[in-house]
């Protein structure tokens, strides 16, 4: 269920309200400091009027209810003299008996409401609460609160539930028959549409500073003809809504949302997001750990080296998924926490095929005991299968000859622009396969393109490699082989490459780079095992975990031969700068190398 505020002027969805009453504030030097989303506010000092400029606390997405702690004292709302904005761009005075809400962006308190006069709850405010059937008839003690003639309450227990919201208490005259009967306030007449409509009590032995909502599930809520849904929004005593009284429905799909708390608001989740496992990728060491307190119970782990493996927090009805990946090496092995019911009685060898995975599926039975109940071995990865090298590609400059003075992708158009001029001076004879050329940097100069979010260069979380030939005259100066983004591929000033992600570098940490020699680099993420990977001359992938991908792309340029700043220039040669759309398996990087001859596009075979 969605509520909808109905705001004069504007009418505002509200995925969640949990309305906490946190008391009275005073004003000091303009500001008041809140704790909860319900405050009343009192002037400084007690003045006759006062004026509000900042609401200090809350953050984005919280809702705040405010009025007055005191009838004779005026509290005004000042737009723009602090963090107060009102959407008509004027001051607003609360009102005697009134409340009005307002929503946090991050930055500022704005009232809402189309005229900037707040969604004020004066005509919605109730003395009091009944939650249990009433008699609609003379004045009476209600929830320990005397209400007297002419009394608001509001009712939200009633047996008949058209009678509950507010009414208008009246004393019955002995000598005028029906005197008594109460009657509705002029605000909640028969007739009226009345769903979303937020009443504010004041006292009571239970509910008092509450805030009780008028709500439906599948249409408007008119007064006099249907039933009245009253459901306490938080604050006062008592609990939340009744459950039981919601409508039965058994159907699922996947806009069906629920409700959850992320330890510091109610947040929704969707129907495919709740009933979906979660892939937790861990990180490889002597010893991997499968928490199961972590709601996601799929795991994957690529093996390293031979392993130990533990289990934490287990449940008897646990049941969770492990994938073990071998690395490019392969032949790696196990030991199981104890105790594991296996069928057969034993173990199974793990596959030692490099880059292949087994799967197994586990159920917690007792303490410590485990059952495993399926198992499926010498599976494909994404890192591993068959070659495809003509598959998924995004871009491919050849950096053969210019045209036009820029150097032309055959893939995309994102051609390459050099920053000399004339942009021959940035062409060298020869290349990587002997034949053709190469772009050439002299240590000042780069080669860019302009990229934004709807580059096919916006990878984000998604899989892709970059690889590219390079033959450095000097290295050990961490300067730039190509940038892009939150990305970068770059000398690490030691003599080694490094590929750089958000958060995460992988150097990788074979054979060093050498000067006056051409070499492959191969950057890839892995984004179905959250992995960055390395490898320099078809060697075997370097790993470390990295589960954010690519950051967006925002409007600027994919450098080559630089930062994107531009700067720790490049000096040397750069051949054949190709990049997929996928993460190149092993043997995918293998035949790049060619036993470095190199294959480069189409990758004809």
């Amino acid at each position: 269920m969605k509520i909808c505020m109905d705001l004069e002027g504007s009418v505002e969805q509200m995925e969640q309200l949990n309305l906490v009453a946190g008391g009275e504030l005073t004003i000091s030097s303009g500001a008041v400091t809140v704790t909860h989303s319900l405050h009343s506010i009192d002037t400084e000092g007690d003045a006759v009027t006062d004026d509000l400029n900042t609401i200090n606390g809350g953050s984005a997405g919280d809702v705040l209810l405010i009025g007055r702690a005191n009838a004779a004292r005026a509290v005004v709302l000042k737009h723009n003299a602090g963090n107060i904005k009102t959407p008509s761009g004027t001051d607003h005075e609360l009102t005697a008996n009134g409340f009005v809400m307002l929503k946090h962006d991050g930055s500022n308190w704005h009232v809402q409401s189309g005229n900037g006069s707040g969604y004020a709850l004066n005509k919605l405010a109730c003395l009091t609460v009944a939650t249990s059937n009433i008699t609609l008839n003379d004045t009476q003690t209600m929830n320990g609160v005397f209400c007297g003639a002419d009394s608001r309450v509001f009712l939200a227990g009633q047996t008949d539930p058209t009678e509950n919201g507010p009414w208008i208490v009246k004393e019955e005259n002995p000598y005028y028959p029906n005197s008594g009967d109460w009657i509705r306030p002029d605000d909640f007449q028969d007739g009226f549409s009345v769903s979303g409509h937020l009443f504010y009590i004041e006292s009571g032995t239970s509910y008092s500073d509450s805030v009780w909502m008028i709500t439906n599930h599948y249409g408007e809520d008119i007064v006099g003809t249907d039933d009245l849904n009253a459901v306490n929004l938080g604050g006062g005593g008592g609990s939340a809504f009744d459950l039981s009284t919601l409508p039965e429905d058994s159907s699922r799909a996947s806009t069906d949302y629920f409700t959850k708390h992320d330890g510091g608001r109610m947040e929704k989740i969707g129907m495919n997001d709740l009933l979906r496992d979660g892939l937790h990728t861990m990180t490889d060491g002597a010893t991997i750990t499968l928490n199961l307190a972590n709601p996601e119970r799929i795991f994957s782990v690529t093996l390293g080296g031979n392993r130990t493996l533990a289990v934490t927090n287990a449940t008897v009805g646990d049941r969770f998924i492990l994938k073990l990946v071998q690395d490019g090496t392969g032949s790696r092995t196990v030991t199981w926490w104890s105790t594991i019911n296996w069928t057969g009685g034993s173990a199974p060898t793990l596959t030692t095929t490099a880059e292949k995975a087994d799967y197994f599926e586990f159920v917690c039975w007792g303490a410590n005991t485990f059952d495993c109940i399926r198992m499926e071995q010498n599976l494909d990865t994404s890192t591993g299968g068959s070659t495809s090298l003509s598959s998924n590609i995004v871009s491919n400059w050849e950096l053969d000859y210019l045209i036009d003075d820029e150097f032309t992708d055959s893939v995309a158009s994102l051609n390459l622009v050099p920053s000399a001029s004339p942009a021959s001076s940035m062409l060298a004879a020869g290349g990587v396969s002997g034949a053709g050329g190469a772009a050439t940097f002299d240590g000042t100069q780069y080669l860019r393109v302009p990229v934004n979010a709807a580059s096919p260069l916006n990878f984000e979380d998604s899989s892709f490699t970059i690889a590219l030939w390079v033959k450095p005259d000097a290295i050990g100066t961490s300067k730039k082989y190509l940038s892009l983004g939150t990305l970068s591929i770059q000398d690490d000033g030691a003599n080694r490459v490094s590929f750089y992600m958000p958060g995460t570098s992988k150097t990788f940490s074979g054979a060093d780079m050498t000067t006056g020699a051409w070499q492959l680099i191969v950057c890839a993420y892995d984004s179905v095992n959250n992995l960055m990977k390395i490898s320099r001359n078809g060697a075997a992938y370097e790993t470390a975990a990295q589960s954010t991908g690519a950051a967006a792309l925002s409007d600027g340029y994919l450098y080559v031969g630089s930062s994107t700043t531009p700067d720790a220039y490049y000096d040397g040669e750069l051949d054949s700068l190709t990049i997929w759309s996928k993460a190149l398996s092993q043997a995918e990087v293998t035949e790049l190398y060619n036993s470095g001859s190199g294959k480069f596009y189409p990758f004809a075979s």
